[in-house]
């Protein structure tokens, strides 16, 4: 009797040190929710272009204000290339909600205000897209305590035509 609790005793104690020890799948699904849980206003370092390697070791608002100028400027020579035609005088801001993946991959989330626009401009959303689409490769990603972080920001974008209105 007392021998077969000793071996009862024996394989709980084996068996039971696999329910403490925490699975590798059980530590990327911790980590993956971390990730997903991250305050975005609390990165360590925002998403990183090549030709803004030299921000790498400056403060957050310098790496911010590189990345943003490098998107929009990609966003608006791609858009320059087009043929955005219209009768009407346009002067109107909408916003691109863009996100940016921990893999450094961009999308169109939304566009807020397009509603506005006229029927002309129906593909503007298209065309915002392939440029989104377009983005040079990041060097890194958002990062936050040097775990890579998805980030979502919104970008005006200002329309304005050339052409003046016929009175």
């Amino acid at each position: 009797m007392i021998r077969s609790c000793y071996i009862l005793l024996l394989a709980f104690t084996v068996s039971s040190c696999s329910f403490f020890t925490m699975k590798e799948k059980d530590l990327e699904l911790a980590k993956e929710e971390y990730r997903e849980t991250l305050n975005r206003s609390e990165i360590t370092a925002y998403p990183l272009f090549d030709t803004c390697k030299e921000t790498e070791v400056a403060d957050l608002e310098t790496q911010k204000k590189c990345f943003l100028e490098q998107t929009s400027v990609h966003i608006y020579k791609y858009l320059e290339k087009q043929s955005l035609k219209t009768d009407e005088m346009i002067q109107d801001t909408i916003y691109l909600d863009i996100e940016v993946s921990k893999e450094g991959k961009f999308k169109l989330v939304t566009i807020s205000g397009e509603e506005n626009l006229s029927e002309e401009l129906i593909n503007l959303k298209v065309l915002c897209n392939e440029a989104i689409e377009t983005i040079p490769e990041l060097e890194k990603p958002a990062t936050k305590n040097t775990i890579t972080a998805s980030i979502v920001f919104k970008m005006p974008l200002i329309l304005k035509s050339n052409s003046e209105l016929s009175e």
